[in-house]
């Protein structure tokens, strides 16, 4: 968490960060959280999950309000691209 918050933290303004989480395959309202503090930033989470390398984009100016207004703090990758409007797909 420290690593991922980390590297959003230090995102250039209006800058991108591609972040591989391994076999991790959810994110909490803290990181969205911070990933809202710093909207002008692409953030890229690559992961892997039922041995399948894939990733979600949370692209600059993602409206983060429906995963911090609801009462859930923990979300699967597919469970917050569901409530975001977003897409994990493959990687190459």
């Amino acid at each position: 968490v420290k690593d991922l918050y980390g590297k959003i933290k230090e995102a250039p303004e209006n800058g991108s960060v591609t972040y591989d989480a391994g076999k991790l395959y959810t994110i909490s309202d803290y990181l969205l959280k911070k990933m809202a503090e710093r909207n002008d930033a692409t953030v890229t989470i690559q992961f892997e999950y039922k041995n399948q390398k894939l990733q979600i984009t949370f692209p600059a100016g993602t409206d983060y309000t429906p995963v911090l207004t609801d009462t859930d703090t923990m979300y699967g990758f597919y469970g917050v691209a569901a409530k975001l409007g977003l897409t994990v797909t493959e990687r190459q």
